[in-house]
Parts: C-alpha cells; structure tokens; sequence
C-alpha cells in the first residue's frame, strides 16, 4: 500500500544533509530526517567493506543488491552527468512486509528520475568518463567518506569481488540487449510516436 512506502531523493546541494524524505510520514515525535535510513547508516558505520562473504549476506538483507547493479551500471552507461549522483537520486522501500509481494520485502532499492544531462551532449562528451570527471568529487560523493546512500551502497559493493564480476557483466548485457542500437532506436521510436503528435 502506499502509506508503507518511503522514498528519499537527493540533492548535495539543496539539502543540509543531501536527501529529504520525499514520501512518508515520519513517526509521531521524530524529527530525524534520516530516521528510516538508520539502519543502512548504521551498517555504514560498524562495516568499512563488504570483502567477506558474511557482510555481503548481512547488506544484502537491507538493500536489493541488483536494484543498485543495474542502477549504476544503466546511468554509467547512459553517461549521466553533472546532477547525478550528487542529485537526481531516489532511494526507496517498503516499511511493512507482505509476502505475496516480491518488492515489499523491506529493502532499499534505486530508482531513475530527471536524467537530463545523460546521453552524449556533443562530440567532446562522447568519451567522457562519468564517474571520473564527476563534478561532486567536492562533496565527497565518490568514495566511502560520503554521506550520500546511495552511493555508499555502491562503493560498498564494489569492494566485493563477486559483485564487481557480476556489475561488469551487466554493463555488458546492456551493450548486447536493451541498450544496442536496434533495440534503442526502436525503444526510442515507439516513444516518440506516442509523445511528438502532443506538442
């Protein structure tokens, strides 16, 4: 149901903290704004990796660990740059359980909005590295000393060496299926088949 969903979104620059809670109630009384990350901020705090096996299976239970996957590798792959992954993040789950609904299981997971500066802007972007010429190195967004989670989410994965393998074989599935030019253009055509009669 709705009202047992929470969601986040983010932004370094328009936000004290870097995120608000962008849907839901805090409970009566509280007034962190973070409340319903705590137990993410807390793993953060007692675990500086996810090499062993065992921290790997104890994150797993907090956050989609393929949500995250494919998150980071579609907006690497679209080149999502400037306001991501300082902003224009969204991170959400489900506050009660229902078994009968996969997604309703408690757990973080990421979601797209405004990818406006993706894609190629101009030849000088086309090779354009997006994590390394991100412009929120300033915020310390790209690394475990952010207090961004959503990409502490990915930071931490990726210091596990089956999750690297598996982010490095969806980058490439990507380039073989939904993102291969065919299937792009097609995606893009029957989209604007639907939306250019509006203007």
């Amino acid at each position: 149901m709705k009202e047992d969903v929470v969601v986040y979104k983010g932004d370094a620059e328009k936000y004290d903290c870097g995120y608000k809670l962008e849907e839901g109630m805090l409970p009566k009384g509280e007034t962190d704004q973070g409340y319903y990350l705590s137990g993410l901020t807390e793993f953060f705090k007692s675990h500086s990796d996810l090499i062993k096996e065992e921290d790997y299976q104890e994150f797993s239970k907090l956050v989609d660990i393929d949500s995250v996957r494919d998150y980071f590798a579609a907006q690497i792959w679209m080149n999502n740059k400037w306001d991501w992954p300082g902003k224009n993040w969204t991170m959400w789950k489900t506050i009660k359980t229902d078994v009968s609904n996969p997604y309703a299981d408690g757990r973080w997971r990421l979601c797209f909005y405004d990818l406006d500066f993706g894609g190629i802007s101009g030849a000088w972007s086309a090779y354009d590295n997006t994590i390394q010429a991100d412009n929120y190195k300033e915020y310390g967004l790209l690394d475990m000393d952010t207090k961004n989670p959503a990409v502490l989410c990915f930071a931490y994965l990726m210091s596990n060496e089956g999750f690297r393998g598996s982010f490095k074989q969806r980058i490439t599935e990507f380039d073989k299926g939904i993102f291969e030019k065919n299937a792009a253009t097609k995606a893009c055509e029957r989209y604007l088949s639907i939306y250019q009669p509006l203007y």
